[in-house]
């Protein structure tokens, strides 16, 4: 018989010589080699078959979303109408006294006397405050004395000279000596009046300054003195607004410590100089104020009334889109896609603005009464996108709004 081949086999570096045992365990390999294949393919089968289904699905989404068309979105319109507004100019100015002045010592001296209270009204020549003035009073009664004895030496000397018993250089001796006398009493009477303060007009007092025994120095502020009705309004106009104002034009303004009052005055007058430097007119304006609601120093915001009125277009502030470029409005039309089906949407218009009032602009170009103008919404849409109408929460613009109560 021939030789039966034998196997060497090397496990964990064992040899193995061919016989029954090795080739038992070389068919158990070789079976779990073949399951091992089995379960790969498996594996790649199961990996691809997902890999296909996820696929369809996305593709499938992606389908649908591209499909899918967002709905548009929602706004709120108004209609542009036509109304009648009167020509105003707007200005700002502020409010000032017709006569005011800051009282104050004009020599040096002690106060003495002290007539007043802060934020008393006083009359015209109302002493209100007094400094010591015993030195120059004394000197006034010398004068005086003096004044009375040049007067007795003049008569006499005239008398005599009548008589002709002295010379006409005695007489113009005694008639110097007697000016000189009432000159002296005038300055010393003039000194003390310069010690007594009194009010150069009618009006309402400051903030006292001073205190009673106080030493002044010259020109030591002692109150502020101001009269309030009238009061005055002065601002200014650009040049070319020059020929639209007269004197006696009547003109309407407020003030912040009153929102909801409206004051009024005449132009009282309109300066002849133009400023070189801003082209600017200056106007004084003459505003009653009997119940001293207003203050010199206030700030107004003012309208001069022109007397006529021009047609606007006028839609609500909030329908205006501020840009750097230009000032636009969202218009809803009915609009036309390519393959001509109709639909809903807006149009892009810029606009000019002529005149503001409140909520309200007035607009010269651009857009025309009866035009649907986007008021709510604007900051998402574009240039035909399409839209849908909801009023339900629409603000209300008005052109003179009030604070809301409450």
């Amino acid at each position: 018989m021939g030789k039966i081949p034998t196997v060497s086999l090397k496990i964990a570096g064992i040899a193995i010589a061919g016989n029954p045992l090795s080739d038992q365990i070389l068919r158990i390999l070789m079976k779990l080699w073949v399951k091992f294949v089995i379960l790969f393919v498996v594996f790649l089968l199961v990996v691809g078959g997902l890999a296909v289904l996820k696929t369809s699905q996305i593709k499938k989404a992606i389908a649908m979303g591209a499909s899918m068309v967002p709905p548009p979105p929602t706004v709120g319109v108004v209609e542009a109408k036509t109304e009648a507004w009167e020509i105003i100019i707007p200005a700002i100015g502020t409010l000032t006294a017709s006569e005011g002045v800051t009282l104050a010592s004009e020599v040096p001296g002690r106060v003495v006397e002290i007539n007043f209270e802060s934020g008393q009204d006083v009359k015209k020549g109302d002493v209100l405050l007094v400094q010591d003035h015993a030195v120059e009073s004394a000197n006034l009664a010398a004068a005086k004395a003096s004044q009375d004895l040049a007067e007795v030496d003049f008569k006499r000397s005239k008398d005599l000279l009548d008589r002709d018993t002295i010379a006409q250089a005695d007489f113009d001796a005694a008639n110097a000596q007697k000016q000189r006398a009432e000159a002296e009493a005038l300055a010393i009477n003039a000194a003390i009046e310069k010690k007594r303060i009194e009010a150069p007009f009618s009006g309402q007092l400051g903030i006292r300054q001073v205190s009673l025994g106080e030493l002044l120095s010259a020109n030591t502020a002692i109150v502020v003195l101001e009269a309030s009705d009238p009061l005055y309004l002065d601002f200014s106009l650009p040049q070319r607004e020059l020929g639209r104002i007269a004197v006696e034009q009547e003109v309407s303004f407020g003030v912040d410590a009153y929102e909801e009052k409206t004051f009024t005055g005449k132009v009282e007058a309109i300066s002849p100089r133009i400023d070189p430097r801003t082209r600017n007119v200056k106007v004084r304006v003459a505003v009653p104020n009997p119940d001293k609601e207003l203050r010199s120093g206030m700030f107004a915001r003012l309208r001069l009334d022109l007397g006529k009125e021009n047609d606007w277009v006028v839609i609500p502030d909030t329908a205006i889109s501020y840009n750097p470029y230009g000032n636009a409005v969202y218009v809803v039309k009915e609009l036309e896609k390519e393959d001509g089906t109709k639909f809903k949407g807006v149009r892009q218009v810029f606009v000019e603005i002529a005149d503001r009032r409140g909520d309200l602009v007035a607009i010269s170009k651009g857009i025309e009464e009866g035009d649907q103008v986007v008021v709510m919404g604007a900051a998402k849409l574009n240039d035909r996108s399409p839209v849908k109408i909801d009023n339900s929460n629409l603000p209300d613009a008005k052109a003179h709004p009030t604070p809301a109560e409450g």
